[in-house]
């Protein structure tokens, strides 16, 4: 009996066992041909399978490909540049018959849906859908034609300051569905007049071009002209009045200069006759005597409000003690006071009486000096 149970139970450990290695055999198995045969789509690649169960297309799941019963191929998905140009004599026509030199670049992909991946698949073929040749192939004639046709719409004026208007026109003749393709954008990389030499003169269009440039670029160069001109005149003006202004300075400072210079001889020519004064002094009609006298007077402002502000009307204050400020103002007193007490006395008393000659002429002149004040009078010399 219990060999049989261990019989039993040996052969159940045995069948387990045998369920379990087959069970792992078939899941080696199944990773393996999945690890093998299951292809996935890069990025901006999409794949297309044929053969058994149709055509399929796979953007990001993957599928799974047997060899023998399906054939995979990639198809490139991702934008591409397709670059137009038209240039010199092949310019762009605007609306004034003036030509334009374009450059325009497209960006064109392949749409990346189901129906249009299969159409593009069985009409091109996997591997030439996003070549640049089949895309010149399929894309070139109609572009160009779209950018004859929408730079007919403007002035060349306008076509070179309204670029994001000639792009959106392009955009909205050409649309954005082309059969499987989709055109995502474009973009002006260039646009300039045609140069002159590269316009066909015996082209009715060309030639009514070269009327235009020339009349446009010729009143252009008078007017640039003329603003040149008044410029230059402008220039001229302001100098000359700059260098009129600079001889009028000049003119002033001579004057200046020559009025400063004459009042300093003249008050040299005071301060010589205060120093030298000869006096004629009475005597008999048969004879005139003649005494030469110097005199220094010490003077000092009188210090009240009134006699400040009239001192500032006559001479400036820095200038109220300095000599020939004083020379100005006094000179001509002091001279006519010596001369007129000198007429009273003899040579002979004058050089007797010195003190009572000085005392006179103090009380002829007086203390006060319109805002000064004689603080003391010295006879230096008297000579006959």
């Amino acid at each position: 009996m219990n060999l049989l149970l261990f019989l039993a139970l040996d052969f159940a450990v045995m069948m387990a066992l045998s369920m379990l290695g087959l069970l792992l055999f078939f899941m080696i198995g199944t990773i393996t041909f999945y690890t093998r045969y299951f292809k996935k789509a890069p990025q901006g690649q999409a794949l297309v399978r044929t053969g058994n169960g149709g055509i399929q297309v796979s953007l990001d799941k993957g599928m799974l490909v047997i060899p023998g019963l399906h054939l995979c191929e990639q198809m490139d998905i991702s934008v591409k540049k397709l670059a137009i140009h038209h240039l010199g004599k092949d310019g762009l026509f605007c609306k004034d018959k003036l030509r334009a030199d374009v450059k325009v670049a497209f960006f064109i992909r392949v749409n990346n849906s189901t129906e249009d991946i299969i159409k593009i698949a069985q009409t091109i073929g996997c591997e030439r859908a996003s070549s640049e040749k089949t895309l010149t192939n399929l894309f070139e004639a109609k572009f160009s034609e779209a950018l004859k046709m929408v730079s007919k719409q403007f002035d060349f004026v306008d076509l070179f300051q309204s670029q994001d208007k000639f792009k959106a026109e392009i955009l909205h003749e050409i649309g954005r569905d082309l059969n499987g393709y989709t055109l995502d954008d474009c973009a002006i990389g260039y646009l300039e007049q045609t140069p002159l030499q590269h316009l066909n003169e015996n082209n009715i269009l060309d030639a009514e071009g070269i009327k235009k440039i020339t009349e446009l670029t010729a009143a252009e160069k008078i007017k640039a002209n003329l603003i040149k001109r008044k410029e230059e005149r402008d220039i001229r003006k302001q100098d000359v009045a700059a260098r009129e202004d600079l001889l009028e300075l000049e003119r002033q400072l001579m004057e200046k200069k020559a009025m400063h210079e004459k009042e300093i001889a003249k008050l040299q020519s005071r301060e010589t006759a205060g120093e030298a004064k000869y006096l004629k002094l009475d005597a008999t009609e048969e004879e005139i005597q003649i005494a030469e006298v110097k005199a220094e007077f010490l003077m000092r402002p009188n210090n009240t409000s009134d006699n400040t502000a009239r001192i500032a009307l006559h001479i400036a204050c820095k200038d109220a003690l300095d000599s020939t400020a004083l020379n100005r103002l006094f000179l001509d007193k002091f001279t006519a006071a010596i001369q007129t007490i000198g007429r009273t006395y003899t040579v002979d008393d004058l050089l007797s009486d010195r003190n009572l000659f000085k005392t006179k002429i103090r009380n002829h002149i007086g203390m006060d000096l319109d805002a000064f004040m004689l603080c003391d009078l010295t006879i230096s010399d008297i000579n006959e």
